[in-house]
């Protein structure tokens, strides 16, 4: 008798132990495997030279969507995006709801850049309930009084929201 219970016990410890599934192709333990999370990104031409930044803590408050990030190329700037998310698409963007700053070493803002209102500034948004991620693409080109203008092009950013 304790034989068969033995057996039974260890039966179902094998059988609890080897259940995995298939998801897309992909084994994974049914119990143990958290959420994939990409990693972050924010990435563009800037004037043509490939540009990458840190993305910030991006969140949707309300109605409004904020996503950001600090170039890691040593400049020193700032690319910030705020503005009123309705749905998944393809937004024009004002003044109101992107700039660009750089600034020196020790934080102070040097340059504050204004928009280029002629150019189709742009942002395409996306949004993945499940994983609560936001991503997407961005066009934007921004004035420099007194010196060369500046354009960040074939943007791509994806952000975990907070």
């Amino acid at each position: 008798m304790k034989k068969s219970v033995y057996f039974i016990l260890g039966i179902a410890l094998l059988s609890v132990t080897a259940c995995k599934t298939t998801v897309e192709g992909v084994q994974k333990d049914s119990v143990t495997t958290p959420p994939v999370v990409q990693k972050a990104l924010l990435t563009a031409d800037r004037d043509s030279v490939a540009w990458t930044a840190n993305p910030g803590s991006s969140k949707i408050v309300s109605d409004t969507i904020t996503l950001y990030g600090t170039g890691t190329t040593g400049l020193n700037d700032t690319l910030i995006f705020k503005l009123k998310y309705t749905s998944p698409g393809t937004y024009t963007l004002n003044s109101n709801q992107v700039s660009y700053h750089s600034a020196i070493t020790d934080g102070t803002i040097s340059n504050v850049h204004t928009i280029d209102d002629a150019y189709n500034n742009n942002i395409t948004i996306s949004y993945d309930m499940p994983t609560n991620i936001t991503s997407g693409t961005f066009n934007v080109k921004f004035l420099d009084p007194g010196a060369k203008d500046i354009s960040f092009l074939n943007g791509k950013f994806s952000v975990l929201l907070k």
